[in-house]
């Protein structure tokens, strides 16, 4: 089953849905997207999302970084490169929730010194560190009104692997499924990279990967072994009521 959305103007975007879960069943489809930067999307790409059922967009980003892809994305539309892109409608609700926590000067630090950042292996000391910040963007997924919900970061890997990776541990998809979908990101960022005139930085993560002597499934593999996402997501303030509203998103 391809997961990949096609909408208009989503880079990296795929549902949540059809993956495997270790009970035999597998994630309800169109109900959570994840995705890259929602800067090129167009107005057919939005009316598509619609008629799919997206009701809310949730935004992970920090708040410098809003509007600096848009601008790129309006300047190379403006020289043809691509379909002009459009605001969403009115009727999507749209929450931000920035996760990265900028002002732990500390913690950010420490992962750029071990080699970690952009990286898998920064994952685990996240969630451990950020318990919190992660609670609160699978709460904002919870209390999205009724309908599918997206949620991005800029491209889509990072930030927004570490709430799928949550989700998905949550509504207790097989590990294996876990990985293999945050590995997705990687061959998947190229066209938007291509598209920004940036470098792909696929490569360079697998170098860091390499020293460290592990691959991207393998370290996600490792965050996720002896994880108890309930405990964590608790100790970052949800409910069981949220819990149970976030998990039945997906299931």
């Amino acid at each position: 089953m391809d997961r990949f959305v096609a909408w208009e103007g989503f880079a990296n975007a795929r549902d949540l849905g059809f993956l495997p879960r270790v009970d035999g069943g597998a994630t309800t489809p169109s109900r959570v997207v994840r995705s890259g930067t929602l800067a090129f999307v167009t107005e057919a790409g939005w009316g598509s999302a619609v008629s799919a059922g997206v009701r809310t967009i949730i935004d992970l980003r920090n708040d410098h970084e809003v509007g600096r892809i848009r601008d790129a994305a309006l300047a190379r539309s403006r020289k043809g490169v691509f379909p002009p892109p459009s605001a969403p409608p009115p009727e999507l609700q749209r929450v931000r929730v920035p996760i990265d926590d900028t002002e732990d000067v500390e913690f950010w630090q420490e992962i750029r010194t071990a080699g970690l950042d952009g990286t898998p292996l920064y994952v685990g000391p996240f969630i451990r560190r950020k318990a919190r910040q992660c609670a609160e963007a699978v709460r904002a997924i919870a209390a999205a009104e009724a309908g599918g919900v997206i949620f991005h970061c800029q491209a889509g890997r990072d930030r927004t692997g570490i709430v799928a990776l949550l989700m998905l541990s949550l509504a207790g998809v097989e590990p294996s499924a876990i990985a293999a979908d945050y590995a997705l990101s990687g061959p998947a960022l190229t066209p938007l990279f291509a598209s920004l005139g940036m470098p792909d930085q696929t490569d360079l993560i697998d170098e860091m990967l390499r020293q460290h002597g592990t691959t991207t499934s393998e370290a996600i593999m490792d965050v996720l072994h002896g994880l108890d996402v309930t405990e964590l997501l608790r100790n970052g303030g949800l409910s069981d009521d949220e819990l149970g509203a976030a998990r039945s998103r997906l299931v």
